[in-house]
């Protein structure tokens, strides 16, 4: 099978949309349901690809840009319960600072639709976590001094 057919084959697994770009395919993943009907569901975007050798299938999101003031400490507490996936700052280039990924590589020939809907699914809550505790701003602050 190739890895067309089986991230096709995954998106429907984990009720995913699929969008292919040159060589590799985006799945928009369900990561977590709004409690209110006024809001949409949290998706995340996941990328799907081969390594430069083709050996190896990636399955990685970006984050977001990193930097000095974030917790480091309050991420790696939220990996507790990770089973597929690491997080690692990309390298800067001119035009972007270090991203915060999260990323699971999978040896191309043991990769299934339903190995890999469990990565996608996996790899985008964690993002989604790592987002709401690093990036999320709908923290009202006079909410924060009424729990005090």
């Amino acid at each position: 099978m190739d890895l067309r057919s089986v991230v096709k084959e995954a998106a429907q697994l984990i009720d995913a949309s699929v969008e292919e770009e040159a060589d590799a395919f985006f799945l928009t993943v369900g990561v977590t349901e709004s409690e209110d009907e006024d809001e949409d569901d949290r998706t995340q975007m996941v990328m799907v690809e081969l390594d430069e050798a083709g050996e190896m299938v990636l399955v990685s999101t970006d984050v977001g840009p990193w930097n000095d003031d974030q917790d480091l400490a309050e991420v790696l507490r939220l990996m507790r319960d990770a089973v597929f996936c690491r997080v690692y700052l990309s390298e800067a280039t001119q035009d972007e600072p270090e991203q915060l990924v999260v990323e699971c590589a999978l040896v191309k020939d043991k990769v299934d639709a339903e190995l890999l809907s469990t990565v996608a699914q996996e790899v985008g809550e964690v993002a989604d976590e790592i987002e709401l505790l690093l990036f999320d701003d709908d923290e009202d602050p006079d909410e924060e001094e009424d729990d005090e």
